[in-house]
This record gives structure tokens, C-alpha cells and sequence, in this order.
């Protein structure tokens, strides 16, 4: 009898034993599991505060506008006297200014367009000026064709239209240049246009670059 009694007192020490061994295991897994989750999620005291966008950064993200952005108007031109450039136009679809090389005179900064087939030959892509109405002043534009036109052919016809009227136009060929002047007294549209006369050949191997190399505003 005291033998079976001692094996059970060696049974349950043996299982008090595994009991606590088991505990002491899941606490362990307890602690390294939160201890874990705390290194990956921190507490919102301690997490870092987002900055908030600056406005030009804002602007950076692709489509992002500045709320106190303004949209920009088209341009006028005040009645003064002064020269006109590209930033002037109101419309300049097909219109570029840089360095270019006249062939009648010297490099200089001019506004040009490419007059080929298909392309500006019928006088479409016009360089267009909005006018604030005002009396007393014309309109003097110096043009020529560039000395690396792809034709040295072509014969362009230059026009001013003032408010839906041509009223002045010469032609010149690859050589030349010419000067146009037209009133704009009270007008409020302005517009170069430039083609070929007569249409290019059937190739459309007569291509020209248009120059104008000085527009000004003058009193009359």
C-alpha cells in the first residue's frame, strides 16, 4: 500500500511539473508575441505626427492645383508704343520664337512658322493679337523667310487683318523682305497670317519658314 501511495504522489509531481512547465511556455509566447506587435504597431503617443503639404507641394502631385491660384487671362496689348514677341499673342498655334537666320540680313530673334502643304499654305494658323481700343496707333511688321527654309523656292504672301479686314499684304520670295503697316486705331483684333501664292506644287517639296523678325506698335 505505501508503494502504490508513492507512486501516486510521483505521478502528480510529475504532472504538477508538466502543468507549470506548459505555463510558463505560453507565457513566454505571450510576452514575445506582445513584445513583437509593440515593435511593429507603436502607440499613438509615441507615433510620429504626419506634416502636413506645403502648398507648392501640394502643386508637385500630378493634377494638384493651389486653391489660391489664379487662372491666367489671355494677353492684351495696352495702346503704348513697344514691340510685340510670342508672349504678346493671344494665338500663336504653330507660331515659335528663337534665333533665325533672314535671308535678306542678320541673325536676329524672330517669330516664325513652317508653310508647307497641308500646313499653313491657305493662310490658316494665324498669329493673333488682342488690342485694348485705343486711338492713335499702327502696326509695323518687318518680315522675311529663313535662310534654312527646306524650299528656296516658295513665294509667301504676309497679310495684316485688323478686326475681320486685310489691310496690308505683300509677297516676297526667298531672297526678300518686306515691311507691312496697318491703323489700329480702336481695333481689337490683330492677326498675321502667312501662305504660299501660289499653293505649293503636288510633292509638297516647297516647304518655307515664315519670319517676322521685328513687330512694333508706333504712334501714327
Amino acid at each position: 500500500m505505501y508503494a502504490a501511495a508513492a507512486i501516486l504522489v510521483l505521478v502528480a509531481s510529475a504532472c504538477s511539473g508538466e502543468s507549470n512547465d506548459a505555463n510558463t511556455a505560453r507565457e513566454k509566447v505571450r510576452a514575445t508575441t506582445s513584445e513583437s506587435m509593440s515593435t511593429r504597431t507603436p502607440d499613438a503617443a509615441t507615433a510620429p505626427t504626419p506634416t502636413p503639404l506645403t502648398a507648392q507641394e501640394a502643386d508637385s502631385y500630378e493634377g494638384g492645383e493651389s486653391l489660391d491660384a489664379e487662372p491666367s487671362a489671355p494677353p492684351v496689348v495696352v495702346g503704348e508704343v513697344r514691340e510685340l514677341n510670342l508672349v504678346d499673342a493671344f494665338s500663336a498655334e504653330g507660331w515659335e520664337e528663337g534665333a533665325h537666320q533672314p535671308v535678306a540680313g542678320e541673325q536676329a530673334q524672330a517669330m516664325a512658322t513652317l508653310v508647307s502643304c497641308g500646313y499653313g499654305y491657305d493662310g490658316g494658323d494665324p498669329l493673333e493679337f488682342r488690342i485694348a481700343q485705343t486711338d492713335g496707333y499702327k502696326l509695323v511688321a518687318k518680315v522675311a523667310q529663313d535662310l534654312t527654309s527646306p524650299s528656296s523656292t516658295a513665294r509667301l504672301e504676309f497679310a495684316l487683318v485688323v478686326d475681320g479686314r486685310q489691310v496690308a499684304a505683300k509677297a516676297i520670295e526667298f531672297n526678300e523682305s518686306a515691311i507691312l503697316e496697318a491703323d489700329i486705331s480702336n481695333a481689337a483684333v490683330v492677326k498675321m497670317t502667312v501662305k504660299q501664292s501660289p499653293p505649293p506644287n503636288e510633292d509638297c517639296d516647297d516647304a518655307a519658314i515664315a519670319l517676322v523678325t521685328d513687330l512694333t506698335m508706333q504712334s501714327k
